[in-house]
Parts: structure tokens; sequence; C-alpha cells
């Protein structure tokens, strides 16, 4: 697929010192999305709503058969106050708000060029009674030129996402090296790339699924449209707080907390490995809605803490400042590091064999009727938590100023603590409900002897 650069714009920002204490920040970015095509036109679109088939530079139609989008007004605004409190300044408030814009990508396998007569899939079963010649070939073979099965199709008027931040800070030093951070953060997406079934049946309980797909009666041959529009949406509410404390006296460390929510209707054509959530189609295409809840990467509390501590024995240091050479090598001049994480755990989506948000039975979950949408919510439950504990102890020894050798031993996963998988989630599997795995590895232990010149 030939295209040339799509984002090209034009930007203005500039800061403005309204007085000693306040300081504005005001931008504005316009940017023009131009659309991708296939450097020999080789494409065909769909109308999802009429069946209405245009190729690529044919008849009036574009060569991306989906239009530019010029209205990416990117506004960024934001302001420092910092208040003189005694002859001081140790209290800052800051706020700002943005949007940023992106056209969105989705996988090779959506794209407009995997139609025919360019390209052709499709599961045939020959008769076994009815042998191919030459001239017919072989019985019940279809034309390579006629939409059929899975095709794809994008909406005309496809645009970027548009993401707007906001945030309102405040920070306070507590001591010259050490400072406190709180902050509220939150974040919006509207125009979200999203695939989703294009000519989904509208009676999914029918015996005949394909004669009532909405375009049976033009492409009756036609099964799944693999639609790419941009109507997903998303929401991140949350409040951070944060203390840091500067390298002095042989100490420094951040300690951080999250305290969020962040809900979507849309797990995004790529999702991610290791959770458990929903399809990156919607369950019901008619029905966005069904599909809005715990975005899948969403964790109510995360919390880490990352630092350092020169440990206080060896020369030049608090204790032991005047122990000979052979003693300082063995014991004096250590670094002693530590990261520990966790987080509560990710929402899990309970689904039926095909993959469907499950419906209620006799029990919690059950399995819904056949081609029937199930009923339950998307991350109506949570895995287990994940905690780990890294560690590291390290030291040099100088053979010049510039010359020495340094010694680390890393210890990741130092405790061998146990952070459990999500259960199994399929409602008619014999494990249902069962964690059969940890997601985290066993301790293992690193050790480094390096020589820097």
């Amino acid at each position: 697929m030939g295209h040339r650069h799509w984002r090209d714009g034009l930007f203005a920002q500039d800061d403005f010192r309204v007085s000693s204490t306040l300081t504005l920040n005001l931008g504005l970015r316009w940017e023009y999305t131009q659309p991708v095509y296939e450097v020999a036109d080789r494409e065909i679109n769909v109308n999802i709503y009429t069946g209405a088939v245009s190729q690529a530079g044919k008849n009036g139609a574009s060569r991306a058969l989906f239009n530019p989008y010029y209205k990416q007004f990117e506004p960024k605004l934001g302001f420092a106050w910092s208040p003189e409190f005694f002859g001081r300044k140790k209290f800052v408030v800051r706020g700002g708000y943005g949007i940023t814009s992106f056209m969105e990508g989705t996988g090779a396998n959506l794209r407009l060029p995997l139609n025919p007569p360019f390209f052709f899939e499709s599961d045939v079963s020959y008769p076994t009674g009815a042998p191919g010649t030459i001239s017919t070939g072989f019985n019940g073979l279809i034309a390579r030129n006629v939409l059929q099965g899975q095709i794809r199709a994008w909406n005309p008027d496809l645009r970027p996402a548009f993401i707007q931040q906001y945030n309102f800070t405040t920070e306070y030093e507590i001591a010259p090296s050490m400072s406190l951070n709180v902050a509220y953060v939150g974040q919006k997406g509207t125009h979200l790339v999203d695939p989703r079934e294009g000519n989904q049946s509208r009676v999914p309980s029918a015996t005949n699924l394909q004669a009532n797909r909405p375009l049976y009666g033009v492409l009756p041959l036609v099964t799944q449209i693999s639609y790419t529009d941009s109507s997903a949406t998303m929401n991140y509410n949350a409040l951070q707080a944060s203390m840091r404390k500067r390298y002095s006296g042989g100490l420094e460390f951040l300690a951080s907390y999250t305290l969020s929510k962040t809900l979507s209707d849309n797990l995004g054509y790529y999702g991610s490995g290791g959770v458990d959530g929903q399809s990156a189609y919607w369950q019901n295409a008619y029905d966005r809605r069904g599909d809005y809840g715990p975005a899948f990467f969403d964790a109510l509390h995360n919390f880490a803490f990352s630092g350092s501590y020169d440990l206080p024995f060896g020369r030049g240091r608090k204790y032991g400042s005047n122990t000979n050479r052979f003693l300082d090598s063995a014991f004096g001049g250590w670094i002693m590091g530590t990261v520990y994480s966790t987080h509560s755990g990710f929402p899990i989506t309970f689904t039926s064999p095909n993959n469907s948000n499950v419906g209620a039975g006799v029990c919690a979950y059950g399995v819904q009727g056949t081609n029937q949408f199930g009923n339950t919510g998307v991350g109506t439950e949570r895995a287990p938590s994940f905690s780990n504990v890294d560690h590291t102890l390290s030291k040099r020894f100088n053979v010049t100023e510039r010359k020495y050798f340094a010694l680390r031993a890393d210890f990741f996963n130092a405790f061998n603590g146990v952070s459990f998988n999500a259960p199994d989630r399929t409602t008619n599997n014999s494990t249902f409900g069962l964690i059969t795995s940890q997601i985290n590895q066993p301790r293992n232990v690193q050790l480094a002897f390096k020589f820097f010149f």
C-alpha cells in the first residue's frame, strides 16, 4: 500500500508570564489527515447500508475510498501559579487542558485491498461425485470476482481519534529535598477506531442467519463484513499522589499511588495479551452500550515505590570512614536499591463457547441459547491482584578516578512471591472458574561484573 505522509499541520505556542507568581501557556495545533490509498488502486469498498460497491479511482470514487479530514484543531492551555508565603515559594498549583488527534490503525487483514477481485478467500466444499474438467473447472467453484464470504469495508467518513486530556495538580515542598504532589487527571477519547460486524443478522435467534443479514437481498453470498469505523469512546479519571525525595544523605526515592477508573465501549483492534477482556468486535453490532464497562487494563488501586540507599559503611561514609582498604573492599561502599509494585486485579469478562458475553443460568453464569446474545456485562469480575518486589546490590571498585570495576546483584521477585493469573472464564470448560497458573516468574538472581574505562 503506497501513500504520502498523512499528517500535516501548523502549530503555534507561547508562554505568558502574567506576574511573578503566574505563568500561562497557550497553543493551538491544526492538522490535516490525508487518506491512505493502494498504489495501483486495487481496492473496493462496500456501503453497509445499501450494498453499493465502489472501486478506487473509478466512477467518481476517490483513490482511498474514504474522505480526508480537515477539522483537527487541537488547543493547548496550561497555567502554573506559585504564591509566596512568608517570603518563600513552597506551593505550586498547575493545570492544563489539551486535545490530541491521530488516525489509529487496524490490522492489515481489515484493509480494503483484501476484497475480490483483487483478493479471494473462500471455504467451498466440492462434491466428491462430480469431478472437474479442464473446460469447466471444479463443480461448485465460485467466480473470483463475486463478493462472497467475509469481506472488508471502511466507513467513508472515517476520522481521527480526538483525545481530551485535563489535569489539576498541587505540589508542596515538604523539605529542601522532598516534595508531595497530589493531582486529578482525566482523559476522554471519542471517535476511537473500532472494528465491528457490518452485516450481522438483525434476528440472532433465527434459524437461517444468512437470510436475515441486512444485505442479503443485494449481496446474498456475503456473510461477515469486517467494518472499520471510528465511533468508540473511553474515559479515564484518577486521583494521583506521589512523594519524591531527591538524592541527599545517600537516600533517594519516589512513591506513587493512583486511584483510578477507566471505562470504554470497545477493546480496540489489537487488545492486549495477559488479560481477559471482551472481543474486539461488539457482541451486538446494533447495541454498542452493551459492551460499555471497565477497560481491560482498568485497575482501581496502583502503587509503586522505587528508591536507592547508600549503605552507611565504608570510607567516606558515616560508619567506618577510616577503615583499611581490605575491609572497605568487602564491606564498604555498597548501594541498595528496590522496586516494589502492586495493583488491583484487571477485569474479567466471562464468555460462552461462541465468545459472546454469557447469560444467566441456574448458577451465577450459564450459556445462552443457540444464536442468542448473552446478558452479562463487560468486566463484571476481577482477576487476583498483582504484587512484586525487586532488589539490587551494587558496588564500585575504583582502579583510577575514571576506571573502575562494578559488581551488581539483581534479585527479581526477591521474596519469591506468587501472583495468580485470572481463572478460566469459558463457561463450558471443566476448569471454569479455576485458577491454574501464576502471572509472575519465580525468583531469579542475576550477577554481573563489569569494567568501565
